[in-house]
């Protein structure tokens, strides 16, 4: 007994919060590869989540995370009697993020692929594809050609209907530094055309917010500066640049009348940034490396923020077993709540449905760099 109560004790240090009750246990495991983003959405009334998967390990071949069989699918599961439920296997290609939007009562689901191929070296040049509900499945619908694409965004501005694709990023060895692009195409009653473009190298994910009628576009990326978008005279012009490498995310969040932006720097600390009327400043570092992602919700006076910690480390051998902490809002500022253990922690969404709060997390990468590892959804326990 003497020697477990070491172990209990770093347990209740890694999981447990101040009050003894964890506000996320563990609820379903789904059984996942490479898992890149848990895309949450309902049609009539039942609900669904699209897990993008990039890549599967190959018998034979050494664990790499640049490697494996990219030739994988998006799965679409259902939610039936109070558990997720395998509902559609979308074949697709390296899918890096996905998102559900609806134009007009119709209803579309947009696939970011960085690459295909059944082993390295992989095509990077390669499709995103758009997929429309037929009422019982999601069919192709329109196709889209890029470079490394990881991340679509769909927000609309007045009745105009935006989608934007974030594209770009520089294999390990290679010698082309020139930019890419990204770019925002919008609907033009019958499908998405190119509307404007961006010069990146190795963007990550755009963001769409509104402050006071103003409407910013986030557009983070690896190599040079994340930035902020202001719309001015029916186009996006830029607004203010976030420097430091590693941009990997904005979250975009308002509390008690003031607005923050969470920055997700996966080379340093992650900043929160608060409005000061003109810009965002800097208010709050959060100390840890490798952020990947920030989930932000409300669950009665509480706020609350999780923060997705990918890997640390040379990508050659990265670390990706890493503690991605749970805050909570406290005396103006953000205090760990809970932290849980990640495997290549991307992405996390909150999802409400059947009476509970949940929150599902995609993890990418097994401690050995396999990409055969469970995604989780948490059941979450709010505090009073």
């Amino acid at each position: 007994m003497r020697k477990l109560l070491p172990v209990l004790f770093l347990l209740w240090l890694v999981c447990g919060n101040a009050e003894g009750t964890n506000v996320l246990e563990p609820y379903q495991y789904l059984h996942t590869s490479g898992a890149r983003d848990i895309t949450p959405f309902e049609l009539a009334g039942t609900h669904y989540i699209a897990v993008s998967q990039l890549a599967e390990d190959v018998a034979g071949l050494p664990a790499n995370m640049n490697g494996g069989n990219a030739d994988v699918p998006v799965v679409i599961y259902q939610w039936q009697k109070g558990k997720y439920v395998e509902y559609q296997r979308i074949p697709s290609h390296g899918n890096e993020g996905a998102e559900f939007f609806t134009i007009d009562g119709r209803a579309f689901l947009a696939v970011a692929s960085i690459e295909s191929g059944p082993v390295p070296p992989f095509n990077l040049h390669t499709y995103s594809m758009i997929y429309e509900w037929d009422g019982k499945r999601f069919y192709p619908f329109q196709q889209f050609f890029a470079y490394a694409s990881k991340n679509w965004k769909f927000f609309t501005i007045g009745k105009r209907h935006f989608l934007a694709l974030a594209n770009g990023v520089i294999p390990p060895g290679s010698n082309n530094q020139s930019d890419t692009t990204s770019t925002i195409f919008e609907w033009n009653g019958r499908k998405f055309e190119k509307f404007q473009s961006f010069p990146t190298k190795w963007a990550y994910s755009f963001s769409f917010f509104t402050i006071d009628g103003v409407h910013y576009l986030g557009l983070t990326d690896h190599l040079r500066s994340s930035n902020l978008y202001r719309w001015e005279s029916g186009k996006f012009v830029l607004f203010q640049s976030f420097n430091q490498p590693g941009g990997r995310a904005f979250r975009y969040f308002e509390i008690e009348g003031k607005h923050y932006l969470a920055f997700a720097d996966i080379s340093g600390p992650s900043r929160i940034y608060r409005w000061s009327g003109k810009q965002f400043d800097p208010y709050q570092t959060l100390n840890e490396s490798g952020g990947r992602n920030f989930t932000f919700f409300e669950i009665g006076k509480n706020k609350y923020l999780f923060q997705n910690r990918f890997i640390t480390g040379p990508r050659t051998n990265p670390e990706t077993v890493l503690s991605s902490p749970l805050y909570i809002w406290k005396n103006h500022q953000f205090e760990t709540l809970q932290s849980l253990t990640t495997h290549g922690g991307v992405n996390s969404a909150v999802i409400q449905t059947g009476g509970n709060w949940y929150l599902a997390l995609a993890n990418s990468l097994a401690a050995d760099q396999k990409f055969r590892v469970d995604s989780v959804i948490y059941k979450i326990n709010p505090l009073p």
